[in-house]
């Protein structure tokens, strides 16, 4: 099958249609296709989520399976072992990173337990103050509840933050200007709304400098409030 190139109206009617609670990925597809007469995989509209940086909300799991971990989740020592009966019971191919995310960051269920295999070290034994990498992007421990999404914070957002003295607004998230993970300078962080994050990345537009990437999000910024006062 053909790739699909996404136009800026198609982007837009995934950032704000896009719902884990309502759609699985492969029914998000199929009313994409309906909406755009277009031909998207499952896959494709997966992969265009990840790119879009809003994959990381969805969870497609049941009532009956929530149920079912939060019965069970502290009956077992690690995660692995969990997915097996997971798996088994419902007919399905989680992961153990997977329920692992799913039961910390959604349920809230805390575990003081070794999250995988013996031995491996996860993000739950880290200080607060200590640093984790993932994905090349830098994390920051700021307390300890056992959540990860709320024990954690992104360190470019945390210096942001603390460079401007204000809180990052909701559906915003700050961005490197030249592409480098590492570069925490104040004048390299920028934040952005995730719908300017998405047609900057639907075009390429984010290149390793400063200078062109700031122009092209100033112009992005320039069309949507041009758009609001007509």
């Amino acid at each position: 099958m053909k790739h699909h190139k996404y136009s800026t109206e198609e982007v837009n009617w995934i950032i704000n249609n896009y719902d884990n609670n309502k759609y699985t990925y492969e029914e998000f597809a199929k009313v994409f296709n309906k909406e755009f007469n277009a031909e998207v995989t499952k896959e494709g509209i997966k992969n265009k989520c990840r790119l879009l940086n809003i994959i990381e909300t969805h969870y497609p799991y049941t009532v009956e399976q929530d149920n079912w971990l939060i019965e069970n989740n502290s009956n077992y020592k690690n995660y692995d072992i969990l997915a097996e009966d997971f798996n088994k019971k419902f007919n399905t191919n989680k992961s153990p990173r997977g329920i692992q995310s799913h039961c910390v960051r959604f349920l809230e269920l805390k575990s003081n337990r070794q999250g995988y295999k013996k031995n491996h070290n996860t993000w739950n034994k880290l200080k607060v103050g200590e640093e984790s990498i993932s994905n090349g992007y830098t994390y920051i421990k700021i307390q300890d509840t056992g959540i990860k999404n709320k024990d954690f914070i992104s360190k470019q957002t945390y210096l942001w933050q603390k460079y401007n003295n204000k809180i990052l607004p909701k559906g915003y998230i700050v961005i490197f200007l030249n592409q480098d993970k590492t570069d925490f300078s104040k004048d390299n962080l920028y934040a952005i709304s995730r719908q300017i994050n998405a047609i900057m990345c639907s075009n390429k537009w984010f290149t390793n400098s400063k200078e062109h990437t700031l122009t092209a999000i100033k112009w992005c910024e320039l069309y949507y409030a041009l758009n609001k006062t007509i």
